[in-house]
């Protein structure tokens, strides 16, 4: 294995291989008779973990691979401290980050722009690429993935493939990350007024944030009034820096979802949550909105 590559895996907690290995069943009525079946699990070499199931139909995309692809694509453009990573749970599914660049440089609103993708084991998801992005005063992290790509690049073609997909997933990324940029420098400019924030966080939740405190409890619960609430809190944080703009809709969220949502949560866990998860989903929610 290349030493970039090798280093860049072990950098990501990522240097291990997943095995396909067919699954039998032991029939105890009939001494022990093993059953066969057409499922195959797929197995973490280094701790034997069965990541997911699935028929021989599904072939295994190695961690490797992807930086590999990565290496391949971008060549001197990158090294191996621009790329980070890790797993979710327990590498059922894992993700590699590129940092890319900076926007809106020499400016408040400085944001790191980086690439990430995700790959699963347990046949969830083929390869997907999207937009990782950090507001660098606030730490507010939002990932977005292409809503209109139909680029996959499945687990069953050969490295050949893999790049030719990787390319054009990657010019659809370049596409989407431009009209990110033009979406992110409207919302800087486009005012919101209280009421189109309480609107704003309305719709994210499906509920009447206008509600006094009683009518809300007793119309949907005590747990999503606590919810907005913090979201609004979030908000209100972003305004002073952003404007009373979409843009500070935005990172309201994003703070909410950087720094607030998931509760016990380790920072870990919750930064996975961004990149495959429920706050994920809710960033996509609040774009949708906004957008």
């Amino acid at each position: 294995m290349d030493f970039n590559v090798k280093q860049a895996l072990d950098n990501c907690g990522l240097n291990w291989t997943v095995t396909q290995r067919s699954l039998v069943a032991i029939n105890e009525e009939d001494e022990g008779k093993l059953l066969t079946s057409p499922f195959y699990g797929n197995f973490r070499d280094d701790n034997s973990e069965c990541l997911g199931v699935g028929t021989s139909r599904y072939q295994v995309s190695q961690n490797h691979e992807i930086i590999e692809i990565l290496f391949n694509y971008f060549g001197d453009n990158i090294s191996v401290d621009d790329i980070s990573g890790g797993q979710i749970r327990g590498g059922s599914r894992v993700f590699f980050k590129v940092k890319m660049g900076d926007l809106f440089e020499n400016s408040m609103q400085e944001i790191e722009e980086s690439l990430i993708i995700v790959d699963s084991f347990d046949g969830t998801t083929p390869i997907l690429m999207g937009a990782h992005d950090k507001l660098f005063i606030t730490g507010n992290i939002s990932v977005q993935y292409d809503p209109n790509s139909s680029v996959r690049i499945s687990h069953t073609t050969s490295m050949k493939q893999k790049l030719e997909l990787f390319d054009l997933k990657y010019s659809s990324f370049l596409r989407f990350n431009q009209e990110k940029r033009l979406t992110y420098e409207n919302w800087m400019d486009e005012r919101q007024s209280k009421s189109d924030m309480i609107e704003f966080i309305s719709k994210l939740n499906n509920c009447d944030v206008s509600l006094s405190e009683n009518d809300f409890c007793s119309t949907y619960s005590r747990r999503k009034w606590n919810i907005v609430q913090s979201q609004i809190e979030a908000l209100l944080d972003e305004v002073p820096k952003h404007g009373s703009t979409k843009f500070s809709s935005y990172q309201g969220i994003s703070r909410y979802a950087t720094h607030k949502m998931g509760g016990k949560k380790d920072q870990f866990e919750k930064k996975l949550s961004i990149v495959d998860g429920s706050a994920q989903t809710l960033l996509a929610k609040a774009w949708k909105i906004l957008g």
